[in-house]
């Protein structure tokens, strides 16, 4: 549809009354909507759309009259954003920097956390054309290897500790 609309046609034959005193009939049930549309010479169609929703349009004109976009927003938990302030930061890393100041570089360890998943659904298959590929699974079709790694401010290296995937859920 033309998003830049210019009317090719000639105006309504109805007034803006008319078509005033049609919607409230409607709304308040005296009329059904095509007894209105017959008796005011309106359009059906018109009718029907003057419900007070605005439609598609609108919500596209908006947006590119305000250079706005529809995004997809991640969800940040309410302590995280509250750390984002950066008054708070500021003042973290200045507490930092006097406590890190008297620890010597190879007691200052960093350790990060990285998932694997192991989906059968994310491998490439290769198969004959014309066939489709089929896959089995067996129980839940998501496993998770996690590992961590880890080094201190000296240099060092850890070994990477391996999480596989548990036998039993303990609760």
């Amino acid at each position: 549809m033309v998003r830049n609309y210019i009317r090719k046609k000639a105006p309504p034959a109805y007034s803006k009354n008319d078509l005033k005193e049609a919607v409230q009939a409607v709304q308040r049930g005296t009329l059904t909507l095509y007894r209105a549309a017959l008796l005011y010479k309106i359009p059906k169609a018109t009718l029907f759309t003057h419900n007070g929703v605005p439609g598609n349009d609108y919500f596209v004109r908006f947006t590119k009259a305000f250079h706005l976009s529809q995004k997809k927003p991640q969800s940040v938990e309410v302590a995280r954003k509250r750390s984002m302030d950066p008054f708070v930061m500021y003042d973290y890393f200045n507490i930092l920097k006097q406590h890190i100041e008297n620890i010597p570089a190879s007691q200052i360890y960093n350790i990060d956390e990285t998932g694997f998943c192991l989906d059968p659904s994310r491998i490439k298959v290769v198969g004959e054309k014309g066939r489709a590929a089929h896959r089995t699974t067996s129980g839940p079709g998501r496993e998770n290897i996690t590992v961590l790694l880890g080094g201190n401010a000296a240099g060092e290296k850890l070994p990477p500790l391996v999480v596989f995937k548990g036998k039993h859920i303990m609760e």
